[in-house]
């Protein structure tokens, strides 16, 4: 189960639903490609707020 949201250096990451389609969350020509499980997905959404923190 998903939580709502999740907070990381002071960044709310809100992960989509698993029945979610991944296009609906991305810009035109952005990563589309979903991740194979859900906590690399997890880490790559924190190490991109810490960077977005800095």
């Amino acid at each position: 189960m998903t939580p709502e949201h999740i907070i990381h250096g002071g960044t709310r990451i809100v992960p989509p639903a698993a029945s979610d389609p991944v296009a609906s969350h991305s810009a035109p020509g952005g990563y589309d490609i979903p991740f194979a499980v859900h906590a690399e997905a997890l880490r790559a959404a924190k190490a991109a707020a810490v960077f977005s923190a800095q």
